[in-house]
């Protein structure tokens, strides 16, 4: 781990607290380590040290931020913004704190650190679970502060039962069409195999990105790994996960070539489905689909309690779906200026996007200025939006 992801507070102390806490393999050290290297932002932990107050020692809480500065036009500098460490590749984030009066000490911390900062600055929480006690402080403490439940940004997830078959976790006319589906891709010469070991897994990653990016394409989006930086990442935390034996990834083949993949998280009790992709050649055999069969029986098969969707309610996830679980966002602002430009721009851009969608040509003629333009040019900076978890 780079000192400066830490900065001075120790491993296993901090490792310990993630476990106590609970965190999800989303929020812990691999996956900020990969993010923060990427895209190359400003670290910036925040802690509650314990009764003895060295940083050496136990820790009660901490906060994962970091911070980087927007540029505005002619290079002038923007406020400073201030997000969890993993923003916009993480589907679950955390501020662990053993207990209430840790969770209100980090939130106070939070607050005399955002107001320490040198000029305006926007604070960004993404993905905290709805009762989080430090995000409920800070919501307190934080004048003008925003806390919502945004539903687009839920997990549907499949509550597991140690004994229980496949089949039994789905409908009668599910199962037929499980096994219809299986067969059509058999027939068709299709095979799935489970790849684990870390060095198979890091060959795979050139042919794994080329086939996300080609589905992406063929959506009218733009591929997260159009950005060479979250290329960086993917790419990092693939191989890191996979050589600690907490990734693995399911292939779909059809006579040796590559036409569905996707990335499972063995985290602890829950398999998580991080990442997915089909190829637009493949979609009459149904690919997606055998995969996400294959998926609850690889969790059955490690004993998980749980099949995580990840973020994005689609139908095929609610077919295999026994909850959702959501998620929050918290957001505050130096002055309830920035506070209104913020929420008007944000406001107008909904609007815009409701009426194309409303409207076929407009949402055409989109498509094709889009194809035009922005799948053709350089992304954006910052990290980017997640779309992992779309087929």
């Amino acid at each position: 781990m780079p000192s400066r992801l830490l900065e001075g507070v120790d491993e296993v102390a901090l490792d310990a607290l993630l476990v106590r806490t609970g965190a999800p393999i989303t929020a812990r050290r691999a996956w900020w380590e990969a993010w923060a290297t990427a895209f190359e932002v400003e670290p910036w932990l925040l802690t509650v040290p314990g009764p003895d107050g060295d940083l050496a020692g136990d820790l009660r809480a901490v906060a994962p931020l970091a911070r980087r500065h927007r540029r505005h036009r002619h290079r002038r500098r923007g406020p400073t913004e201030v997000v969890l460490m993993g923003h916009g590749t993480s589907d679950a984030a955390r501020l662990p704190a053993v207990d209430g009066s840790a969770a209100l000490a980090l939130a106070e911390r939070i607050v005399a650190g955002l107001e320490a900062l040198d000029g305006p600055w926007h604070l960004r929480l993404e993905h905290l679970p709805p009762g989080d006690p430090t995000a409920f402080h800070l919501a307190r403490l934080l004048p003008g502060c925003r806390w919502t439940v945004p539903w687009d940004r839920a997990s549907p997830y499949l509550s597991l039962q140690p004994g229980a078959g496949p089949e039994e976790y789905y409908s009668p006319s599910g199962r037929k069409k499980r096994r219809r589906a299986r067969r059509t891709f058999e027939r068709a010469g299709g095979t799935i195999r489970q790849v684990r070991d870390a060095d198979e897994i890091a060959g795979l990653l050139p042919a794994l990105a080329a086939l996300r990016r080609e589905r992406d394409h063929d959506q009218d989006r733009r591929s997260d790994l159009d950005d060479p930086r979250y290329l960086a990442f993917w790419s990092a935390l693939v191989v890191s996960l996979a050589s600690s034996a907490e990734l693995e990834v399911a292939l779909a083949e059809v006579h040796g070539d590559l036409v569905a993949y996707d990335i499972g998280l063995l985290d602890g009790p829950a398999y998580r489905i991080w990442d997915g992709r089909f190829a637009p050649r493949a979609e009459a055999l149904s690919p997606g689909r055998v995969l996400r069969d294959a998926d609850l029986d690889r969790a059955l098969e490690t004993g998980c309690l749980e099949l995580d969707h990840q973020r994005g309610i689609t139908v095929a996830k609610m077919q295999l779906a026994s909850d959702v679980r959501p998620v929050s966002v918290l957001e505050a602002w130096s002055s309830a200026r920035a506070a209104r430009t913020t929420l008007a721009a944000r406001a107008s851009l909904s609007w815009a996007k409701r009426h194309r969608d409303a409207d076929p040509r407009l949402d055409a003629s989109w498509r094709r200025l889009k194809r035009a333009t922005m799948l053709r040019s350089p992304p954006a900076p910052g990290p980017p939006g997640r779309t992992g978890g779309q087929r």
